[in-house]
């Protein structure tokens, strides 16, 4: 299939539904209603439009974080809706081997994505009162939600680029079937905070930055320069989304406490989890002594030992959440120029008993 001609441009067209986008409900009174709102609302141009409203008013001082006092906070729903117009099939029934079916494929993930954003504002951001009375709370600070709403915003970008993309190429969302295997991994995550974080963005996100640079050869060996510029754009982009989730991992590792979803209230890290935090946050500190006693007969100094303890500690909860959740293994190449800019420590994903066989 030929593409339709299009001129070069700067930056990547975007494509719009005027019936869909027509039905867009106005933002809600909060961001957590917003974060709602967004996730039950079905069609792919209309989760991105109200992204793009509720990202505004929250940016422009309009929309606060939680509802009017007294107001009930809304829960997310346990799967997002989808559009009746796009086909869901298991994974291994959904061919990407075209260019215009792995066009379709990107577009359906960055819609995935959209709602992985509102999700993790909506389920684990906001403390639901724990008792009768108790008023609701952020569960936790602020740069978490300017975090995930930045993302978000760009994930409704990379979706209107795309699907842009696909129209040049005679396509359009729902032309082919799609899978919703990046969802049941949300699901499979919807208690804790930080397994979330770990298996979405430090596994299934990060592996996006994998794939890149074959992706790029593909496009560019069969001379789709616009294709090759939009995922370029993009795909930087994606580092940014990738570090939000290493980040925020770190916190907890370095805390200790996890967030449950849905009632967004603190929790303790699994015994499993939190025995091999602790003893690789001692292991790693020891060594350390060990060595520069060797090295200058000189005590290390305690700041150096935090940062010892604290890679280790982020670095065993990272191997326990993927070994307790993670279905599989981690599997290279990896792109560990574009890992290492996201702060994602090398020690995560390269020790042979974390790579395939």
């Amino acid at each position: 299939m030929a593409a339709t001609a299009a001129k070069s441009r700067a930056e990547p067209a975007m494509a719009f539904n005027a019936d869909e986008e027509a039905t867009v409900p106005a933002v809600p009174g909060s961001l957590i209603e917003a974060a709602v709102a967004v996730l039950n609302t079905a069609g792919g141009f209309a989760k991105a439009a109200l992204t793009e409203r509720a990202v505004e008013a929250w940016r422009a001082g309009s929309l606060p974080l939680l509802p009017d006092a007294g107001k009930e906070v809304p829960m997310p729903p346990a799967e997002p809706a989808r559009p009746s117009y796009v086909e869901l099939l298991p994974p291994g029934k959904v061919s990407n081997k075209s260019r215009l079916a792995g066009i379709h494929a990107l577009v359906h993930a960055e819609s995935c994505a959209i709602d992985l954003s509102w999700d993790i504002i909506a389920r684990f951001g906001v403390r639901r009162g724990a008792g009768a009375g108790e008023p609701a709370a952020a569960a936790m600070p602020p740069a978490f939600f300017e975090d995930w709403v930045r993302v978000a915003a760009e994930e409704a970008d990379h979706f209107r680029s795309w699907h842009a993309r696909l129209e040049e190429w005679g396509g359009a969302y729902g032309c082919i079937p799609a899978h919703s295997s990046l969802w049941s991994s949300a699901m499979e995550t919807a208690d804790s905070l930080a397994a979330r974080l770990a298996i979405i963005h430090c596994v299934h996100e990060a592996r996006g930055l994998d794939v890149y640079p074959l992706a790029r050869r593909k496009l560019d060996g069969a001379g789709d320069k616009l294709s090759v510029a939009l995922l370029d754009r993009n795909a930087r982009m994606e580092v940014d989304h990738v570090g939000a989730g290493v980040r925020w991992l770190k916190r907890i590792a370095e805390t200790g406490r996890d967030v449950a979803g849905g009632t967004g209230l603190e929790q303790a890290l699994p015994a499993k989890w939190e025995a091999a935090v602790e003893a690789a946050a001692a292991e790693a500190v020891s060594e350390a002594a060990a060595a520069d006693a060797a090295a200058t007969d000189a005590c290390p100094a305690a700041d150096a030992d935090a940062g010892v303890a604290a890679r280790a500690r982020a670095t065993a909860l990272f191997h326990s959440i993927t070994a307790d959740r993670f279905t599989g293994r981690l599997r290279p190449p990896f792109n560990t120029e574009w890992r290492d800019l996201a702060g994602m420590p090398r020690e995560w994903y390269e020790p042979a008993e974390h790579m395939a066989e």
